[in-house]
């Protein structure tokens, strides 16, 4: 069975989650705990697969960071409140989940994670990272449109298709995408504008990453 630690300082949220997960009790093994200290003590007494933690403040991105740091092979995962509209803590966890959240997404945001974990310590994959002689840098088009919604929340549709449009390609796909049997729109849309207030700001932030990934490693024979 896999091994889950929770980290809950409120004892309302603590036995609230522990009731809402006992029918998980056949698949996984829980340990519930409310502080920092105790969470590492638990984690160096015995190995964990999951630590499902908090991330709204400074001292709970502290523990994930010292979980990532002394027990690398743990899959993070971040319970982050609704009312936090900046998840300035991201980078410290494999995965998040909005608060409040139903057990299934906890479901599937553990089992995604450690499936990935098995995955990354296969040998193919191993194999295939060891003959990289480079990584791409990060995708700029992609940064662009990241810094652009995170400094302005109610960025126009305007301003994100200025950016779209810088790059041929990715505008090309945006295009072929809107047009295509899967949206079934009733006449053909012809400009980045409007096919980005038809898809909306995720699909575009969305495609503009995948775009760029698949195009950075074109040229890698080890990646085919």
């Amino acid at each position: 069975m896999l091994k889950l630690l929770f980290v809950q300082a409120n004892p309302e949220s603590s036995h609230a989650l522990e009731a809402a997960l006992i029918p998980q009790r056949g698949e996984w093994e829980m340990c519930f705990v409310s502080d920092a200290e105790e969470a590492l003590h638990q984690l160096e007494m015995v190995p964990h697969d999951v630590i499902v933690a908090d991330l709204a403040s400074e001292s709970d991105k502290s523990l994930l960071t010292r979980v990532r740091e002394s027990f690398p092979e743990a899959v993070r995962i971040g319970l982050v409140p609704q009312a936090h509209s900046r998840l300035r803590h991201l980078s410290v966890v494999h995965q998040f989940l909005i608060k409040p959240f139903v057990v299934r997404e906890l479901e599937v945001a553990v089992e995604r994670s450690c499936k990935l974990r098995e995955l990354l310590q296969g040998e193919l994959i191993c194999r295939t990272l060891g003959k990289l002689e480079e990584l791409p840098a990060a995708p700029t088009l992609y940064l662009r449109l990241l810094e652009k919604l995170n400094q302005e929340p109610e960025v126009s549709v305007d301003e994100v298709a200025e950016i779209v449009e810088a790059d041929v390609a990715i505008s090309a796909k945006l295009l072929q995408l809107v047009n295509s049997a899967i949206f079934r729109t009733s006449c053909e849309i012809a400009t980045v504008k409007l096919a980005a207030s038809y898809l909306g700001l995720n699909v575009i932030k969305d495609l503009a990453l995948s775009t760029e990934v698949f195009r950075a490693f074109e040229k890698s024979k080890p990646i085919p």
